[in-house]
């Protein structure tokens, strides 16, 4: 298993294990993918790489079976910054307005309709994705307001960058293999990779086909989603609404950056904090103040109850503990919308409520399967040619003074390559090379211009200021 990166020198070295095979001579890409749509008429449309590497995910039991390895070590979350989106999805990043979205909880009344106000909720344009720009904005704007070196030296120490929904989404997977395995539902993903400077950048992959069809969907099953946020909207509601709470707007957001470390790979997480705790100080932010919220049917059954305990409260449990979350608040409803009953988590004493039991999960599987994810792709994408070349390309700019990105664009962006992590509870995961027409079509297809362009889905501006 590669070991991770302990101190980026400009290039992390090549992990422990053997690199993955580069990709046949036939389908390497001639140069990393610039950012821009390719010339018509200038060369035939490339057709997809096939994938050069893959990894196996195995069930939960795989991973637990020695007792002579260690547990997977897990850095307790520590707050950096924050940011907020205003109603209008503007990204607030000021000392004046960074935490305008910034929520406080208060106890909802029992009984509560959750359908109040949903013909005039505000629903956030779902066709957009809007990638890793507001991590990394908020990033720039912590860094600069830091003492230097220190700031530089943390960052440079980066081996993962990404939101919260893309570690979840690695840490659960073993438990998607073990729901296929059990004759349930198991759920595939697919995700977007870089590595720049010996950094893995993660971001889910939404092409416009996929928001397009998601934005369907969640049109049809609108009024169910309503809950969970007019759920939020009630239990941040000032205190002088006692029975009615302020109109949902889902472009408002308030959102945490935290430093952590996986396994030995000390990673930058961002996400989505629904409030903090009564008495929580505004200046002095800590996730020991973080409060999750989620809604869920009433349980009326042994069956709801093994349901509720095998996925969902696995699922809060783990985006509660990537962010440092320490209480998770439900509440529980009729499939009419009215609240019935509300109960606290805390989030370190969950996986005690499902021990023992038929059903039972443990963190365990879920930190040891992630960190052997991360150090598969982290090696993979960072090992491949493409990669290799790209990085070569980054130090000959840095040496000559032009400095990295120079030169990038919305008409001539930095070359830089892209590829594409695909997870299926068969098949286990598997990693590609895009080629320049899907990163266009696929990657940036439904992003939005950003001043300065792109390097690969990167913002150019990041790159120039940090590598």
């Amino acid at each position: 298993m590669s070991e991770p990166p302990r101190k980026r020198p400009r290039v992390s070295p090549p992990p422990a294990t053997p690199a993955p095979p580069p990709p046949a001579p036939a389908a390497a890409a001639q140069g990393p993918y610039a950012g821009s749509q390719p010339g018509a008429g200038t060369q035939p449309e490339a057709p997809p790489h096939a994938p050069f590497a893959s990894h196996a995910v195995h069930p939960p039991a795989s991973y637990l079976s020695s007792p002579s390895v260690p547990p997977t070590a897990f850095q307790q979350p520590s707050h950096l910054a924050s940011f907020s989106y205003s109603p209008a999805r503007d990204l607030l990043l000021d000392d004046a307005h960074r935490d305008d979205a910034l929520a406080f909880y208060r106890e909802p009344r029992i009984g509560s309709d959750l359908n109040w106000g949903f013909e005039r909720a505000v629903w956030r344009d779902g066709s957009v994705d809007e990638g890793l720009d507001a991590l990394l904005d908020s990033l720039s704007t912590w860094a600069a307001k830091q003492p230097q070196p220190a700031a530089d030296d943390l960052l440079g120490k980066i081996a993962v960058m990404t939101w919260r929904g893309m570690l979840t989404k690695l840490m659960l997977a073993v438990h998607e293999v073990d729901n296929l395995a059990s004759g349930r539902r198991g759920d595939g993903w697919e995700m977007n990779a870089m590595v720049v400077d010996g950094c893995l950048y993660l971001e889910e992959s939404n092409p416009p086909s996929k928001l397009a069809a998601k934005t369907a969907s969640e049109s049809r099953n609108a009024l169910p989603s309503y809950y969970g946020y007019s759920f939020e909207s009630y239990c941040t509601a000032p205190s002088d609404l006692p029975s009615e709470f302020p109109i949902p707007n889902t472009n408002v957001q308030w959102c945490s950056v935290v430093k952590t470390n996986l396994g030995g790979f000390r990673t930058i997480v961002g996400g989505e904090v629904d409030c903090v705790r009564q008495g929580a100080d505004p200046q002095r932010i800590k996730t020991d103040d973080f409060v999750e919220l989620k809604t869920n049917i009433a349980i009326q059954s042994q069956r709801d109850e093994v349901n509720f305990e095998r996925q969902k409260l696995l699922k809060h449990y783990v985006q509660s503990f990537l962010l440092g979350v320490p209480t998770v608040t439900v509440g529980f409803r009729t499939r009419q919308g009215q609240l019935t009953a509300l109960q606290s988590f805390n989030t370190l004493e969950i996986p005690r409520l499902v021990r023992g039991k038929p059903h039972a999960w443990t963190p365990a599987a879920c930190l040891a399967s992630a960190r052997e994810l991360l150090a598969f792709l982290h090696g993979s994408v960072s090992t491949h040619p493409s990669t290799l070349r790209a990085e070569a390309d980054l130090r000959a700019r840095a040496s000559a003074g032009t400095g990295a990105g120079a030169g990038a664009g919305e008409d001539d962006p930095a070359a830089w390559p892209v590829f594409r992590v695909v997870f299926s509870p068969q098949e286990g995961v598997s990693v590609r090379e895009l080629t320049p027409r899907e990163v266009h079509d696929e990657v940036l297809g439904a992003k939005r211009a950003v001043h300065g362009g792109r390097v690969g889905f990167l913002l150019a501006r990041w790159v120039r200021e940090r590598h």
